[in-house]
Order: structure tokens, then sequence, then C-alpha cells
């Protein structure tokens, strides 16, 4: 089996409270640190009495959610990186006094990807994705 991404994801609790700006300059430097590609500036916004940001990478995506002293770390990439060093980091630079990782890998098998029929019928598609 070969892999289609690496999906970490860390819920946890902060130290102490996350401003945008931090969250932002997160954002901004860690791909580097993972050795990815950032090619959007982040996109944070205040959200439902947090904060949530977003940073476009090359190799897909990491997006982080906050309420409260609670926070949710997304981190996906469709190459392998190092998921202990990343959650590490990640821990630390957050300052999260306690948390949960997972780390899920998408299964890709020789040829291609393993995909199954879609439950959806075509007659749900919006008129506007037909074309």
């Amino acid at each position: 089996m070969l892999t289609g991404g690496v999906h970490l994801l860390i819920d946890g609790q902060l130290s102490q409270p996350l401003s945008m700006t931090r969250l932002s300059s997160f954002l901004r430097h860690f791909p580097a640190y993972i050795h990815m590609h950032r090619f959007t500036d982040p996109m944070v916004y205040s959200v439902l009495g947090g904060c949530a940001g977003i940073v476009g990478i090359a190799e897909s995506h990491i997006a982080i959610h906050v309420t409260g002293d609670l926070v949710w770390v997304d981190v996906f990439s469709c190459k392998d990186f190092d998921t202990e060093r990343a959650a590490a980091a990640i821990q630390c630079l957050l300052r999260m006094s306690l948390c949960h990782t997972r780390v899920l890998a998408r299964p890709m098998q020789e040829g291609g990807l393993t995909l199954n029929p879609s439950p959806y019928p075509r007659q749900y598609e919006p008129a506007s994705m037909a074309q």
C-alpha cells in the first residue's frame, strides 16, 4: 500500500489565550518548519467567540480553530512529513497544556486511489457545477 497523504489532527487546551496575531504568525512560519511550501498568506478570522485560521500549502493545508481555551489543529499533506516533530512544535508554539494527537494515513493502492461508488446520484449535483 502507498500513502496518499498524512493527516495530523491535534485537539488541545491552551495554557494561555491565542491572539489572532500569534495565530497568523504561526500559520505564516510553520509550513517551512515542516518543509512545506506556503502559497497563500494566512487567513485569520474572529469567529464564534474565538478565532480560526487557514493557510494553503502546495502540499495541501493547515487549519486551526480556537474557542476559549480549546484548540483544534488540522495539518494535511499529500507529502509525508515528520508528524512527531510537527506535533511537538505545534504543542509548544501554541502553548497547549493538554492535547490529544492522531495521525491518519490516506491509503492508496498501486495504480491509483481505491474508490467506492458515491452514495449521491448526479441528480443532486448543483446546476452551476454540471457543466
